[in-house]
């Protein structure tokens, strides 16, 4: 089999190259480094060295597009749902994030009001970054219910003002809605 990589890095600086030509060939290769980002396993990405991570970076911050962003956020976080209302930068900053180790894959947290509350302060910090930064709006509504299930406002409130909520309750800033008494007949 041929070794695509080597013949391209030894011929590539070679090759005279109009400037529809050199546009062609960047623009082929940017579509062939997407295919291969959303095919790159989060594990193995995290293996390249450190100069190659740095330049996978570098790619999900300038070079893919949102739907080949998607794609390697769809292959390194299964469980995670991007919102349509997160932007490209976002999105690539928390690709990156995951790439370096600054936190993990995302699933839905499963912890109570109460278990919230008791963790430490870093470990509480991240999983409201993971809330805030990450979860999808579905996922922020269930959390909603679990934690502050008597107030039914929260499922039709902004991302912003659920997130608010959510972070007040588990720093402790704010009490749980008390149970509505049964209405009069």
């Amino acid at each position: 089999m041929v070794d695509r990589v080597a013949v391209l890095a030894g011929i590539s600086p070679q090759a005279v190259f109009s400037a529809a030509a050199g546009k062609k060939f960047n623009d082929q290769l940017t579509k062939a480094i997407g295919v291969a980002m959303g095919n790159l396993p989060l594990a193995k990405a995290r293996e390249l060295p450190e100069p190659v991570r740095a330049e996978v970076g570098a790619t999900l911050r300038g070079l893919l597009t949102f739907a080949e962003l998607k794609a390697v956020a769809k292959s390194w976080e299964p469980k995670r749902k991007v919102e349509p209302d997160e932007s490209q930068t976002q999105l690539a900053n928390n690709l990156e994030a995951l790439l370096l180790g600054r936190r993990v894959p995302y699933s839905l947290p499963g912890e109570t009001l109460a278990d919230a509350k008791a963790l430490a302060a870093r470990e509480r910090e991240e999983l409201l970054e993971i809330l805030v930064e990450v979860a999808p709006m579905s996922d922020l509504k269930k959390v909603a219910k679990r934690w502050d299930k008597h107030n039914v406002s929260l499922q039709s409130v902004p991302r912003k003002q659920l997130t608010q909520r959510l972070e007040a309750l588990a720093m402790g800033d704010a009490t749980p809605a008390a149970k509505s008494p049964p209405e009069a007949r």
